[in-house]
């Protein structure tokens, strides 16, 4: 009901673009299923700017941060190539990558991760993104998201650690993933890692 709500406001030529009318919809609420389904239609409509503007509305933390992350995941699935300037929100969008990750939504994180522009910071999220998710044992999938780490010394780096951190509860995970690493050095490490145990 509230994404037929908000999908009927997307297509209002008169009230599509006012922020008051999409932060009533939203409400000052604490739900975060509320807030989701509001910002994936704005999102996904493509008025990102304006989402912003509405998330900008909440107080500073973790709903605001969740605002922004469905906002940006929804203009992503739409098409969205690249995140608009958030140069003001850096600090506040690593934290959002990382608390959608913490949350167990890691395919929305690692797209979050993946659509930054500037290179260091984007390979700096997905190889912490990489960590969070080796954390919760998914190793296959960490060494996924390491792999797309465009820094050649950062993502061996990156999968030697996954390689090392698996050996301890998945020789075969591990082993898989030290054979994987291109940069010889960062192989022969995780190798080594992976036979120490």
């Amino acid at each position: 009901r509230l994404r037929a709500r908000a999908t009927m406001l997307a297509a209002d030529p008169n009230r599509r673009n006012s922020s008051d009318a999409w932060f009533a919809l939203a409400g000052a609420t604490t739900d975060d299923v509320t807030v989701m389904v509001v910002f994936e239609v704005l999102g996904g409509s493509g008025q990102v700017e304006l989402g912003l503007t509405v998330a900008d509305r909440y107080e500073p933390g973790r709903l605001q941060d969740r605002a922004v992350a469905c906002l940006l995941t929804a203009a992503i699935a739409a098409g969205l190539t690249t995140l608009p300037d958030l140069t003001d929100r850096k600090v506040r969008v690593s934290a959002m990558i990382r608390d959608v990750a913490e949350s167990g939504d890691t395919d929305r994180a690692a797209a979050l991760a993946r659509s930054i522009t500037d290179v260091k910071e984007r390979d700096a999220l997905l190889r912490e993104l990489a960590d969070i998710v080796a954390q919760a044992g998914d190793f296959g999938r960490a060494a996924a998201i390491a792999r797309d780490i465009s820094a050649a010394f950062t993502r061996g780096q990156a999968r030697c650690a996954l390689a090392e951190a698996a050996a301890r509860t998945d020789v075969a995970a591990a082993l898989r993933i030290a054979e994987s690493i291109e940069d010889v050095f960062w192989q022969a490490n995780a190798l080594a890692a992976v036979a120490l145990g």
